[in-house]
C-alpha cells in the first residue's frame, strides 16, 4: 500500500480540485464574490480561498512532492545492501 500511497494522494487532490471548481462554477460563487454588492460573500470568499489553495497545490506543490518521491524509491533500489 506505500507503493500507491503517492499516487493515491496525487488522485484524490486533482479529484477534490475538479469537484470544488465545478461547484463554484455552478453556484457562480466567483462572480458572486467579484459582484459589488453580491449575497453570501461569506461562502463565496471561503470557496474561492479554498479552490485557489488547492489549485496552488495542485500545480506547484504536488509535482514536486512526486518527483522527490520517485527519486527516493530509485535511490532505496539502487543502494547496496548493508553489511553487518
Amino acid at each position: 500500500m506505500t507503493r500507491w500511497r503517492p499516487l493515491l494522494v496525487v488522485a484524490s487532490l486533482v479529484a477534490a480540485h475538479e469537484i470544488l471548481e465545478r461547484v463554484c462554477d455552478r453556484a457562480e460563487l466567483t462572480e458572486r464574490m467579484l459582484s459589488p454588492g453580491g449575497g453570501g460573500l461569506a461562502l463565496a470568499a471561503l470557496a474561492t480561498a479554498s479552490l485557489f489553495a488547492l489549485r496552488l497545490g495542485v500545480i506547484f506543490v504536488l509535482p514536486g512532492w512526486l518527483l522527490a518521491r520517485g527519486l527516493e524509491a530509485w535511490r532505496a533500489r539502487r543502494a547496496p545492501p548493508s553489511a553487518p
